[in-house]
């Protein structure tokens, strides 16, 4: 059985943008859009779950980046953050990583 839907239970850009400038209980407020399955493609082929997230999701959850460095708010869609599970067992935690282009089917 699953849980009834409330409707405000979710929020839809922009209305999250709008929510987030507005309030001021919280030291953080971030949103994610959504898990897919992505494939990673020329190097270093792989089937992962990949989300996208706002520039400040690992702020809000208080996880500093290690090693490398946090989203920006600068950053466009197609920069991604690796897990460090999947550094270790994918790329071989190879610090040529940081700062390089990993294709992915989007």
């Amino acid at each position: 059985m699953a849980a009834p839907i409330e409707a405000n239970e979710f929020l839809l850009r922009p209305d999250d943008l709008t929510c987030q400038q507005s309030q001021n209980v919280f030291s953080h407020f971030a949103a994610t859009r959504g898990s897919t399955d992505c494939n990673l493609t020329a190097d270093h082929p792989g089937r992962l779950r990949c989300a996208q997230v706002d520039y400040n999701f690992l702020a809000m959850l208080g996880v500093p980046p290690l090693p490398g460095r946090d989203l920006a708010e600068s950053d466009d869609a197609d920069t991604a953050l690796v897990s460090h599970r999947l550094w270790q067992s994918h790329f071989g935690g190879n610090p040529a990583l940081l700062n390089a282009t990993v294709e992915t089917n989007r």
